[in-house]
Parts: structure tokens; C-alpha cells; sequence
């Protein structure tokens, strides 16, 4: 039943996605030869051949996307990876489509149409697939759809596998039971029934009408895998494994294959291959943006901490970033010359070493502003965890196991502690949690969230020393 229900839903978004499609060519045909936006050098070409090309597309399109896999919505699956892959695969099918142009001769499609198409279809697309995400989330929590899932174990992991599946009803999983490893298997775990022992595998298959079988076993039961998984080679259903050692995950836990053998990642930053390649575009663009837009008032700045105290207008610090690297932080003076001859410490509120001017600008963060330097440098980026002094980094890291962590993404100039008010003489155990916490959820949408909680955290001298 479960099967019968997404392959009808899987046809129904196929086939939203190919009118998505034509109503996006339509659209930029009009747009491009009807409403004269770009003036024609040209008579307006004849339909026919557009509409050819438009049935190509819809061909190309189609193969593209479940050789890509992309035509497959799975609600457990963040909604950004999933339009990130739509993009992806949406935007290599066009290439295609260009490449096919280029050998039809002697016609000449409109170029400047082929463009339109892509900028429409790519928005129409991305609000269809959350059109769905939130039809297919509504269905499940109404109960339509629901994939049964046993749970082959009892003990604390199982009970956190169902703990954290329960939470999200919206995702459409319903546990109908679980099997137990004890002597005499009765009773309930977290209100779903225990069946029964291992031995009950089969029939609890069969009686329940599982979709999914979740194995949870602790590391003391691991014997028992083999055999259970010999069992559910003919059961015909769907089964994950989640092994006992999910506490040792520090960052984005995964699954890579290496010539067909299967690899588990338990500390890998999530900024590599397509995230990196579109956080850096952000950051330069971004960056870039926001040194010209600011350019008179940082000129200001600079001849404002010349003019009221001795000593240069910018300040550089060593400071260590992404794997540990060090380099060359920038900010504004906001302390007299030479505040450290007696050594490294934090700021304090009161601090005397602070200038006037330097203490308006830690209160604006004013004094930030040269790191839009460090971005487009590539040292640093708009969001990250704050960097640190490694003279005080080698102390953190005794007394935090996890603190170097935050080193397996680039520094920023903002961040999801910053914004919180975890900035300047605050604690540290909270603000290495908020960093923690953002590179294990980090995506672009939450880096734009916290750029825009930057304004009002600033305007507010939110936590500032």
C-alpha cells in the first residue's frame, strides 16, 4: 500500500514538473518576443520550432532527473538539500539543451529566451517541490501515507531513535512495534508495543504489514545483526541500521561508498564540494557589496582613531581559522598603543585601555568592519564561529574536549553566538555550543537568518564588551 501510494505521488510531482516547465517556456516566449522587454533585432521567429525544442526539453528533463534522483521527494530529507539538488540537476539539463542548440542548424533559437526559460522554471520549480513538501507533510499528519516501521531493539538507543522519530509526526512514520533482545519481551517503550523476542521477526513482518524495519541494536547485541539481516533478505521491506555509537558523532555524521564498500563519516565539515562553492560566492558578493557601500564611512573611521590617539588606524591580530590555520585578523584601533606590552588578556567593561572613540566602535562593532577584507581574502567568512587568539585557544581546548571543532569552518565575522548575545567577556561553554549547533545545521538559509539577526543584535550593542 505504502508502494502503490508514492509511486502515485511521485507521478503526480513528475508530472506538476513538467507543466512547471511548459508554463515556464510559454512564459518567456511571450515575454520575449510579445512584450518587446529587450527590443528584436529580428521579425519574431515562427512557434514551431520552439515547440519542438520545448518537447526535448520535456524528454531531457525527464531522463536527467531520475538518472540524477532528483525526482524523488523524501520528507526525512531537509527541503534546502533537496532544492539544492533540483537546481543542480535542473540547471545540467539546460546545458544540455544549449549543447542540442548548438548542432540544430540552420535555425537559430533566441538565446536570451533560453535564459528567461531557466531563471522562471528554476523559481516555478523550487515553490512546487515546497508546494509539495507541505502537502505530503499535511497528508502524514492526517495519517495517509504513513510507512510502518518495527524497531529491532529496546534498549537506550532504540528508545533514542524512537525519542527523536516521534518528535517529527510531520515526516509520516508510524512505529507499529518493536522486538526485544530480553529473556521475557513484554510490555511497551515509549508507548509502542513490544512483540516479542528477535525470533519474532517474520511474523511481526507479516502481521503488522511493515514498510520499514529500524535495527537498533546496543554494541553488547551486535551478534545477532547477521543473523537478523540473513532473516530480512527475503522480507521484502526497506531496513536501516543505526549503529550503537551515534554519541561519537561530532559534526555531520554520513554514508560514502568506496568501491562498494561503505564508509561511516562521524566528523566532517559540511562547507565541502556545492556548500563551499556557494558560501564563498556569498561571501564575495556579499563582502564586496558591503566594502563599497561603507567605503566613506570606514575612511571616517580610520581618520576619526588617527586623530584622537597615537597609533596606526588599523589593528592586526594573529588569530586562528578554518583547520587551524592562522592568520591576520583586521579591525579598527580601539585601544592605545601598545595595550598589550604586559601581555594577552579579554576585555573587560571597564577596561582602560579602551580609547573613547574604541569604545563606541566595540559598542557598534564598527571596529569589525576591515574583515570584509579578511572575507574577500579568504580568510575569513560573513558567518562562522568568532576566531580566537591560539594563545588562548590552547587553554579552551583543556578545558573544552570539543572546542577545535570549530575549527572545521572558516571563522566569521558574525555568528549564531553573536547574535544570541554570546559576544565579549560571556561564556564560553554557551557560545561554543551556538557554534557547534550552527555548523551541524548550517545551510544558506540559516546564514542569511543570522546576517539579517546581525542588524538589530549591533543597533542593540547586544553583548558588546
Amino acid at each position: 500500500m505504502i508502494q502503490h501510494h508514492a509511486r502515485l505521488l511521485q507521478l503526480a510531482r513528475l508530472g506538476a514538473d513538467l507543466l512547471t516547465l511548459v508554463a515556464s517556456f510559454l512564459l518567456a516566449w511571450v515575454l520575449r518576443f510579445r512584450m518587446d522587454l529587450i527590443p528584436l533585432m529580428a521579425p519574431i521567429p515562427p512557434v514551431g520550432p520552439y515547440l519542438a525544442l520545448l518537447g526535448a526539453i520535456l524528454v531531457i528533463w525527464t531522463v536527467v532527473l531520475q538518472v540524477g534522483n532528483a525526482g524523488v521527494t523524501r520528507t526525512h530529507r531537509p527541503l534546502a538539500d533537496e532544492i539544492a539538488a533540483l537546481i543542480q540537476v535542473h540547471t545540467f539539463g539546460i546545458l544540455l539543451v544549449f549543447a542540442l542548440m548548438f548542432f540544430i542548424r540552420p535555425f537559430t533559437f533566441s538565446r536570451v529566451m533560453m535564459v528567461l526559460f531557466w531563471s522562471l522554471s528554476t523559481l516555478a520549480l523550487v515553490a512546487e517541490r515546497g508546494g509539495f513538501r507541505l502537502l505530503e507533510r499535511a497528508l502524514a499528519r492526517k495519517g495517509s501515507g504513513l510507512r510502518r516501521i518495527l524497531l529491532v531493539g529496546t534498549g537506550k538507543l532504540a528508545r533514542e531513535v524512537l525519542r527523536r522519530i516521534q518528535s517529527r509526526p510531520e515526516l509520516g512514520y508510524r512505529f507499529v512495534g518493536a522486538l526485544s533482545g530480553d529473556a521475557e519481551p513484554s510490555g511497551k517503550i515509549r508507548r509502542v508495543p513490544i512483540l516479542g523476542g528477535y525470533d519474532r521477526l517474520g511474523s511481526a513482518i507479516a502481521g503488522q504489514e511493515v514498510d520499514l524495519v529500524i535495527m537498533a541494536l546496543p554494541s553488547e547485541e551486535q551478534e545477532c545483526m547477521g543473523a537478523i539481516l540473513d532473516h530480512l533478505d527475503d522480507a521484502m521491506v526497506d531496513v536501516w541500521v543505526v549503529p550503537d555509537f551515534v554519541r561519537h558523532v561530532r559534526l555531520r555524521g554520513g554514508i560514502a561508498q568506496f568501491e562498494g564498500m561503505p564508509f561511516i563519516s562521524l566528523q566532517t565539515s559540511p562547507m565541502g564540494g556545492w556548500n563551499g562553492l556557494v558560501k564563498r560566492l556569498l561571501d564575495l558578493t556579499l563582502a564586496m557589496a558591503t566594502l563599497l557601500l561603507l567605503a566613506p564611512l570606514m575612511a571616517l573611521i580610520a581618520v576619526t582613531v588617527r586623530l584622537t590617539s597615537r597609533g596606526p588606524a588599523l589593528y592586526r591580530q594573529e588569530r586562528m581559522g578554518l583547520d587551524g590555520r592562522r592568520f591576520q585578523i583586521l579591525k579598527f584601533r580601539s585601544m592605545v598603543e601598545k595595550a598589550e606590552k604586559d601581555g594577552a588578556r579579554f576585555a573587560s567593561a571597564d577596561d582602560r585601555r579602551v580609547t573613547p572613540v574604541g569604545r563606541l566602535l566595540r559598542k557598534t562593532s564598527l571596529d569589525e568592519l576591515p574583515q570584509l577584507l579578511n572575507i574577500i581574502r579568504g580568510d575569513m567568512s560573513l558567518v562562522g564561529p568568532r576566531p580566537e587568539r591560539p594563545v588562548f585557544i590552547e587553554d579552551f581546548r583543556q578545558h573544552f574536549p570539543r572546542y577545535m571543532l570549530r575549527h572545521r569552518v572558516k571563522a566569521g565575522m558574525t555568528g549564531f553566538a553573536q547574535v544570541h548575545g554570546l559576544r565579549g567577556n560571556t561564556s564560553l561553554e554557551a557560545r561554543l555550543e551556538h557554534d557547534l549547533f550552527y555548523i551541524e545545521n548550517w545551510s544558506v538559509w540559516l546564514d542569511l537568518k543570522i546576517l539579517l539577526m546581525t542588524i538589530p543584535a549591533v543597533l542593540r550593542g547586544k553583548g558588546a564588551a
